[in-house]
């Protein structure tokens, strides 16, 4: 990987990444935030004050003040966006609570970008596939979810796509960790 020169910085910083509390963005935190030491955020819950250190924020993903204030105070270029609940039982019991993270705290993200210029990538799951097709997919592959959880990153990818056509989609196998 090539170096930039210290006078020059990426021009995806200040980079925010969401959803640290996860395997998938406590690793993407941790791993840009050694590269680029105090131009890197993480957020996690309000509510999960052990996760803490440099560059990790309080924020909970429907408090839409907070976000307001996060990204006044940083003027982010780029968000990585892992926040959700993977907890599939969980998803199974509490619909709404799976809706409410997993969809609405996407659609509140957006809002806080709005028309800006910030470059968000989004991570969804491969859950979006049942599984009984066999083989690898691509991006036009067909959806067929057969989990909660499934269906509401079916519809959060159908909000960002319609929302936000510039973003990326990184569609990953459920992270173990």
């Amino acid at each position: 990987m090539s170096q930039l020169p210290t006078s020059q910085s990426p021009p995806f910083l200040p980079l925010l990444v969401t959803g640290i509390a996860g395997v998938a963005g406590y690793n993407a935190f941790h791993y840009f935030r050694a590269r680029f030491p105090g131009q890197v955020f993480g957020v996690r819950r309000a509510d999960n004050w052990p996760l803490s250190g440099d560059g990790i924020v309080a924020c909970d993903a429907m408090d839409e003040a907070a976000w307001a204030r996060l990204f006044d105070e940083h003027q982010f270029k780029a968000v990585v966006n892992c926040e959700g609940s993977c907890k599939l039982k969980s998803c199974e019991l509490d619909p709404e609570m799976a809706w409410r993270v997993n969809v609405g705290g996407l659609q509140n993200l957006l809002r806080m970008i709005g028309q800006t210029k910030v470059r968000l990538v989004h991570f969804s799951i491969d859950l979006v596939f049942s599984g009984t097709a066999g083989g690898r997919h691509v991006e036009d592959d067909p959806t067929d979810p057969v989990t909660v959880y499934g269906r509401t990153m079916v519809e959060a990818e159908a909000y960002l796509q319609e929302h936000a056509p510039d973003a990326a989609i990184l569609r990953i196998s459920l992270p173990m960790g």
